[in-house]
C-alpha cells in the first residue's frame, strides 16, 4: 500500500523519480519529432561553417597557428543567427505537445507511461488553459533565457530546468 504524501481527497501524490522519468520520456518524445523538420536549418548551418573548419584544418596542418580564439569567435558568429531559430523551434514544439496533452489529457505520454497525471488540486477535471499556461512558463524559462543575449542567468537556467520536478508545487502530480 501508498504510504507517501497524499492530497486532502486521498490521491496519491507523484514521486520524485516517476516525474524526472516522464521528463525524460516527453523531452525524448519531442525531440525525436522536432529533429526531422530541423534538417534543413542544420544543412544551412553547416555551409556557413564549414569554410570556417576548412580554414581551421589547413592552418593546421600547415602547422600555422590555428588562432583557437578567432576560429570560436567566427564560429559563433555563423551560427548565432540560426541557434534563435532552433531555440524558437524546439519551445514551440514542445509548447504543442505538452500544452495540448495537459489541457485535453491531464498527462502527456510520458506521464501516461508513468503512471502520473496532473490535475487542479480542487479535485479531478481538466486544467485551466492559464494553469498550462503558466505551467509551460515555469518549466520552460530556463530555455526562455538563452532569447536574452549575454544573459548572465543561462547556467543557472540550465540547471533549473533540470531540477524543475523537485519544486513544482503549482498543480500536483498524481
Amino acid at each position: 500500500p501508498y504510504t507517501g504524501p497524499r492530497l486532502e481527497d486521498g490521491t496519491p501524490l507523484a514521486g520524485w523519480w516517476q516525474r524526472v522519468g516522464a521528463s525524460l520520456i516527453d523531452g525524448i518524445l519531442v525531440q525525436l519529432a522536432a529533429s526531422p523538420l530541423s534538417v534543413p536549418l542544420q544543412i544551412k548551418i553547416q555551409h556557413r561553417v564549414q569554410p570556417i573548419m576548412d580554414r581551421f584544418d589547413t592552418r593546421a596542418s600547415e602547422g600555422k597557428d590555428v588562432h583557437l580564439g578567432q576560429f570560436f569567435h567566427d564560429y559563433l558568429d555563423a551560427v548565432r543567427p540560426y541557434l534563435l531559430l532552433s531555440v524558437i523551434g524546439g519551445l514551440v514544439a514542445y509548447a504543442l505537445y505538452y500544452g495540448l496533452l495537459l489541457r485535453f489529457r491531464g498527462r502527456t505520454v510520458g506521464m501516461s507511461s508513468v503512471g502520473i497525471m496532473v490535475r487542479p488540486v480542487s479535485g479531478p477535471g481538466r486544467l485551466a488553459w492559464r494553469t498550462v499556461g503558466i505551467r509551460l512558463l515555469a518549466q520552460q524559462w530556463p530555455v526562455l533565457v538563452l532569447l536574452v543575449p549575454g544573459s548572465p542567468w543561462l547556467v543557472v537556467g540550465g540547471v533549473a530546468g533540470v531540477l524543475y520536478p523537485l519544486v513544482d508545487r503549482s498543480e500536483e502530480h498524481t
